[in-house]
């Protein structure tokens, strides 16, 4: 356990680790994190562990939401740890926080100081370069925790680096390059050539190391293998490229065995070897360059397709369905190809569903949706009823919004196109009302609703009692099932967690009796149990085959919890909407934009909203945290990360949702 009254002494530097036992990615940290204690201890910079299972209070105190949670701690000042989880990371981030944003150099320490680091930048400086020395320092401050900076004033030192001051070079041991920095002193130009030459310009890319790609700025090639074959062949045809590309664009190869979903992000099929290039452009979207699989690819086509790229002569690419050959149902079907064609027709007002198909509240929509384009089928040419399909057609640019959940439902009026966000009730009254009121074209529409009146107890009607208790018993049942769902959800959980660990084992036990079945097969002999080629291979297959029983069983339970938890927000929309909230600031929500945001949606009032904001909002807590770079999630990512997050303010130590990251799935779904 560790001491914290230790911490208030300034001159030393902890890294401190708030951990679960039972928290899988603790256990993966743990060998690394003991390494790199190892290593650093010589440096009086010391890591410590706190269990958040037996040290509860200290753990809510530094507001611990999730395991592992690493902090950094220097006397009285606390920030979060922004470095990765392998032991030279650990050992480098921590190094970096224990030395000036700029170190100081001579002559002496020039060369051990030069590689001592993967990434090192040094300013070399002379009397008269006051200004440039200025923006450096202001850049170092900026990136001190990611890249070691140093300086020297002294000529002996720049002339044995054979450098003219003033000078900023970058050495990149990896590389085994310098890169002079050649434009003017500016801190957003030093910024992006730091960036763009720290990282490799052909590496391969991962989980751990995805994010330094695109901090770079850089456009990213991705080279997809499955086998050595493919990636000698990928290697042969992306060489003879890469001097000419270097400061201008990267290569990663990616092991599609482990991460070819990702090729799906830069509209590619899971066929390889394979090619695309991902660009990242303003509001952290990217565009998509995919090499054309029908193609072989060889060093004369990837070197065409690339040059093309780099000299900006081919288009990125949009995911989309082809347009339909029919059109004429209630609610016109749009595709990226037809979006802007249709949705941007000055003369009509177009009311569209952005939507998934596995989305539970865009199912429960559908109905509802269905009948309000019947409703104004015979007037499309003023009010078009329409929906995309979001998990197969990509936004065309045009469009000045990202979609944050489904359904999300916007108008686009006739004329200039002024979008209004669609944020009442989703019955078929309010979206005519809606309509009604926000439509440029007028379109007058009647709707039937069977309504019970007040005397149908008084006559004898058949009523469901449960319709007459009081918001509140509504509401307190409701919060009763949630704490109640807690414990389904965590029960389910377990199990998946289980079944992983045995499909863990069986793989392991796979691995082995291949082994031994090709060493008995390249000896032609027995093993010492007297066991030939073939025994080892059938005892592979089978647990091969009990291994893939058991991943169907992890599916059956996942859809299971999704229902469940669909289920529940079922019944909160039926039972909660009959009880009317008569003040509209308590009646309406907001969903804050930021995806890092821990709470997530707020009532208007708590928030000083009288009205719906238009664009993007951000709640208090997030409104000055930056946007994190993050990978695109897949359909089933969406789905459960929404479910664990919106029910993580009912959990507790033990339960917290961290574990259910993009980046690093404890599960093979």
């Amino acid at each position: 356990t560790l001491n914290f009254t230790e911490l208030v002494d300034p001159e030393i530097l902890y890294l401190i680790e708030f951990y679960a036992p039972w928290c899988g990615h603790c256990q993966s940290l743990a060998p690394e994190y003991e390494k790199a204690a190892t290593i650093l201890k010589p440096d009086n910079i010391k890591l410590a562990k706190v269990d958040c299972t037996s040290e509860t209070e200290k753990c809510r105190e530094y507001d611990i939401k999730g395991y592992p949670t690493l902090k950094v701690f220097k006397g009285d000042k606390i920030t979060d740890y922004g470095g990765g989880r392998q032991a030279d990371l650990i050992v480098s981030y921590m190094r970096k926080q224990a030395l000036p944003a700029v170190s100081d150099i001579t002559v002496d320490t020039f060369d051990t100081f030069k590689d001592s680091e993967n990434v090192v930048v040094i300013g070399f400086w002379n009397i008269d370069s006051q200004k440039e020395h200025d923006v450096f320092v202001e850049v170092a401050e900026i990136l001190r925790n990611s890249y070691l900076f140093g300086q020297t004033g002294q000529k002996e030192a720049a002339d044995k680096a054979g450098i003219t001051a003033p000078a900023v070079v970058l050495y990149n041991k990896l590389e085994k390059s310098m890169e002079l920095f050649n434009d003017t002193y500016e801190k957003e130009k030093l910024v992006n050539f730091i960036k763009a030459y720290s990282v490799p310009v052909l590496g391969e890319i991962g989980p751990e190391n995805y994010s330094s790609y695109v901090d770079s700025g850089l456009p990213i090639g991705f080279l997809f293998y499955e086998n050595e074959e493919q990636y000698k062949l990928l290697k042969s045809s992306v060489e003879p490229i890469l001097q000419k590309c270097k400061g201008r664009m990267t290569f990663g190869y990616i092991d599609a065995t482990k991460y070819g979903a990702h090729a799906e992000n830069i509209n590619l099929k899971q066929q390889w070897p394979a090619f695309g290039i991902q660009k990242l452009v303003e509001n952290d979207e990217f565009e998509k360059y995919p090499f054309d699989q029908s193609k072989e690819i060889t060093p004369e086509s990837l070197g065409e397709f690339v040059t093309l790229f780099v000299d900006g002569k081919i288009s990125p690419a949009i995911k989309s369905q082809p347009i339909p050959e029919k059109n004429d149902g209630p609610v016109y079907t749009l595709v990226s190809y037809n979006f802007e064609e249709v949705v941007y027709d000055k003369s009509k007002d177009v009311l569209v569903e952005f939507y998934a198909p596995w989305c539970g509240h865009c199912k429960k929509l559908g109905p509802i949706y269905h009948e309000l384009g019947a409703l104004y089928s015979e007037y499309k040419d003023k009010i078009l009823i329409a929906k995309m399909d979001c998990s197969e057609n990509d936004l065309p640019p045009i469009v000045p919004f990202k979609i944050g959940g489904f359904p999300t439902i916007k108008l686009f009026k006739a004329g200039e196109k002024e979008i209004v966000d669609y944020a009442d009730d989703r019955s078929l009254e309010s979206f005519v009302e809606f309509l009604k009121q926000n439509a440029v074209n007028k379109v007058e529409v009647k709707v039937e609703v069977e309504r019970k009146q007040p005397n149908d107890i008084e006559y004898g009607h058949n009523v469901d009692f449960s319709e007459l208790k009081t918001a509140s018993e509504v509401l307190d049942d409701y919060l009763d099932s949630i704490y109640n769902l807690n414990s389904e959800v965590v029960a389910a959980l377990e199990e998946l967690r289980h079944l992983d660990e045995q499909c863990e084992r069986l793989r392991k036990i796979c691995k082995e009796c291949q082994d031994k079945s090709f060493a008995c097969m390249d000896s032609e002999q027995k093993d010492d149990g007297d066991k030939d080629s073939s025994y080892w291979r059938n005892m592979a297959e089978s647990c091969s085959a009990e291994s893939l029983q058991k991943h169907d069983e992890k599916i059956a339970i996942t859809d299971k919890l999704y229902n469940l938890l669909t289920r529940h927000y079922d019944r909160l929309d039926e039972e909660l909407a009959r009880n009317n909230i008569h003040l509209d600031e308590f009646g309406h929500m907001v969903q804050c934009d930021h995806p890092k945001c821990e709470t997530g949606w707020y009532h208007w009032e708590c928030v000083g909203l009288s009205q719906q904001p238009s664009g993007q909002w951000l709640c208090p807590d997030c409104e000055f945290t930056p946007y994190p770079q993050v990978v695109e999630h897949n359909p089933i990512d969406s789905i459960m990360q929404h479910a664990f997050e919106s029910f993580a303010m009912y959990s507790y130590p033990g339960q917290g949702i961290d574990d259910f990251t993009l980046t690093n799935h404890p599960y093979h779904w």
